[in-house]
């Protein structure tokens, strides 16, 4: 799964609304739509509940989120400073 997917993936669930979260994410409400889509085929179960202008988390999008969390919270250090690929280039 690309890592944007998980990152569009916690806006939405955070928006609770697509075009927010589009918006937010600086992408085409249409793109976000098909990512989400994505995660969802990917996953193997729908995530979210869809009413007429509502979308929220269902039992297996909450489940997600938190696997989503931990693994943002993984690719922090323990200082909470992202890593990022200079970390590991040798010094000069």
């Amino acid at each position: 799964m690309e890592l944007n997917y998980l990152i569009y993936f916690r806006t939405v669930a955070k928006t609770e609304h697509i075009s927010q979260a589009a918006a937010e994410l600086h992408i085409t409400q249409p793109a976000l739509s098909r990512a989400i889509s994505r995660v969802e085929q990917e996953v193997g179960a729908q995530l979210f509940e869809r009413g007429a202008n509502s979308i929220r988390l269902n039992h297996a999008g909450r489940a997600f989120l938190r696997r989503g969390n931990r693994f943002f919270r993984n690719m922090t250090m323990p200082c909470g400073r992202p890593r990022t690929t200079a970390m590991w280039k040798p010094a000069a």
